[in-house]
């Protein structure tokens, strides 16, 4: 009698997305000692091959319709892992796409843009829904905006030749209005527009203020400036993709088929660190208190900086971004502790330290008033090991 459970994983292990999806399916595995990984490469002839077809189940990120097909084709339970191919009738697990969408436009209304735009792809159901998010929300503030769409065959993963249509791209950013709040569909479309700027001489974050999704950390420092990023709950995206497959192969139907699962926040970077005011008095004021520095930066210390009266600064900030000096320089640190969090392997004292809290008491007791989670869940959610 077979003893164990062989699981085919259909992932392009080259994508971030895919790596922390493959992390959380791994978090599950780790609970199953009898079940064995299978890996497939992302074709449609390997999910055909005997080999496939002997296994016991399938999850993977199915993103093109001859994947999505030879899966259905299967004699076994499948799972995707997926935004996109919504029309198929194959049990998933996907990113809140219109959340995410909403929350990237939080980000910049909350920095004061007035001008917006996005960059995203015409053929896939995930960019689809996240540019209806960040519409609804914009709407919502009385704003409106434009979109650059890329074409691209719905059986190529998305990202593949972008750089090859990047002049249409570079003329429609320059003729945008700025400062601009751009917002772009995933990493690689945000690795691409960061390009597009810098060679049509469009500084970022002065002209175009940049976020993007997947929180993927290597094209983020290899954007100059790094990149901000929407971060998705991958892990815990393949924990429960692994969990829905093993009810599906118990013969347990599942409550739902469909599973979104909401981001987790974003990541601020400089590529959106900024405030569209236009007012060089608050300008300079915000350039200080975002300079890196290990102490505590204080109100009077910005006071004395700008050479102005703590109620004239007072005055124009809560006029002009709509909270007092003193949030501003609370809200710089919780974004500094939180990306810190988010993307090194930093203790909490030293990310306190880093951030500009006066030690890890303080930084625990605004995390826990603000963000309502302590350094250490909110860490973790970006590292899940189980659930």
């Amino acid at each position: 009698m077979k003893q164990h459970r062989s699981i085919a994983v259909v992932m392009d292990h080259a994508v971030s997305f895919n790596r922390e999806v493959l992390a959380g399916i791994g978090s599950y595995v780790s609970g199953m000692p009898h079940w064995v990984i299978v890996p497939f490469l992302a074709e449609a002839r390997g999910l055909a091959s005997a080999r496939c077809r002997e296994c016991d189940g399938l999850i993977g990120h199915l993103f093109s319709p001859a994947l999505a097909e030879a899966a259905l084709k299967l004699p076994i339970p499948a799972v995707t892992v997926s935004g996109v191919l919504s029309e198929y009738p194959i049990p998933r697990v996907s990113p809140d796409n219109e959340a995410v969408g909403r929350l990237a436009a939080e980000h910049f209304l909350e920095r004061g843009y007035n001008q917006f735009a996005f960059v995203g792809y015409q053929e896939f159901d995930f960019s689809q829904h996240r540019l209806a998010g960040y519409e609804t929300r914009l709407r919502q503030s009385g704003f409106a905006t434009e979109s650059f769409l890329f074409q691209q065959r719905r059986n190529t993963h998305p990202g593949v030749d972008l750089l090859t249509k990047a002049p249409g791209l570079r003329k429609w950013l320059l003729e945008r209005p700025r400062p601009l709040a751009l917002f772009a569909a995933n990493a690689m479309i945000g690795f691409c527009t960061s390009i597009a700027c810098h060679e049509s001489e469009l500084r970022i974050p002065d002209d175009i203020a940049l976020l993007d999704v997947d929180n993927d950390e290597l094209l983020s420092k290899l954007s100059n400036p790094p990149n901000s990023s929407v971060a998705l709950a991958t892990h815990r995206m393949g924990y429960e993709g692994a969990r829905m497959l093993d009810n599906l192969m118990s013969g347990v139907k599942p409550l739902e088929t469909a599973i979104t699962i909401p981001p987790i926040g974003v990541v601020v970077r400089q590529s959106s660190d900024a405030l569209a005011i236009d007012d060089e008095d608050i300008a300079k004021a915000v350039r200080f208190i975002r300079q890196p520095r290990s102490q505590a930066i204080t109100v009077s210390q910005v006071v004395r900086h700008l050479a102005l009266s703590r109620t004239t600064v007072d005055r124009k900030f809560k006029e002009l971004v709509g909270h007092s000096l003193a949030e501003e320089i609370r809200r710089n640190r919780r974004e500094r502790a939180k990306t810190l969090l988010a993307s090194s392997e930093l203790s909490i004292a030293d990310v306190a330290a880093n951030s500009g809290y006066t030690g890890n008491i303080e930084l625990s007791v605004d995390f826990r008033k603000n963000v309502g989670v302590t350094p250490s869940q909110y860490r973790q959610q970006f590292h899940v090991q189980s659930l």
